[in-house]
């Protein structure tokens, strides 16, 4: 049973690192673009480097695209392909689903819920 919960435990660190690699920091990077972008914009008109512009709207571009695709796996909705883009309604969506699935612990013979971890293993075995 242990090598179970070691496996499990191994799975979950693996996802965590890929979800970070695949991911990484989504929003703090969105925040950050359009920000330098509105600089970039209000620089004077002989200041502003289009190209810089245009490189800054590109990327943000492709980070609002994958957190659309981020959010619509999480919420596993399909509405997103008919168009619906009511992403407050997607987020609270998931996080309630999220919520939901989540195991809070195990009931025991006793009828009492054990939420500890070395209790949980005692019922499982």
């Amino acid at each position: 049973m242990e090598a179970v919960l070691n496996n499990i435990s191994s799975c979950a660190q693996s996802l965590g690192k890929w979800h970070e690699k695949k991911y990484g920091k989504l929003p703090k990077n969105i925040w950050n673009t359009k920000r330098r972008l509105a600089e970039a914009e209000n620089k004077d008109s002989y200041a502003c480097d289009q190209f810089e512009v245009n490189e800054l709207e590109s990327q943000l571009s492709d980070l609002l695209e994958k957190e659309e695709i981020f959010w619509q796996q999480r919420s596993r909705i399909q509405w997103l392909k008919a168009g619906d883009q009511n992403t407050k309604f997607f987020h609270q969506y998931a996080n309630t689903r999220r919520q939901n699935n989540a195991i809070p612990g195990l009931t025991n013979e006793a009828g009492v819920l054990c939420s500890d971890g070395d209790d949980i293993l005692s019922i499982i075995e």
